[in-house]
């Protein structure tokens, strides 16, 4: 079992894809897998992406599964670029 407390190491791989059939405007999927101490942690992240030269702003939904429990949502995201 993993706690709140304890540190754990495993192992982490990610296949990202984005796609952009307009210069500003995007769509990205990124599924992550992990694996610590026997444990599996899959997340699957879908977005939609509005950039220009120094900004962008995302709009996606995020799906987690660990253990056989579930963790959704969507979430507005921003980052600035330099």
């Amino acid at each position: 079992m993993i706690r709140g407390n304890d540190d754990h190491s495993g192992f982490s791989l990610t296949f990202p894809v984005e796609l952009y059939p307009k210069d500003s405007f995007g769509v990205r999927f990124r599924p992550t897998f992990s694996w610590i101490k026997g444990n599996s942690i899959d997340e699957y992240d879908l977005s939609l992406v509005y950039t220009i030269r120094y900004a962008s702003i995302q709009l996606g939904y995020r799906f987690l599964e660990a253990n056989g429990e579930q963790l959704n949502g969507s979430y507005l995201g921003y980052a600035a670029h330099y």
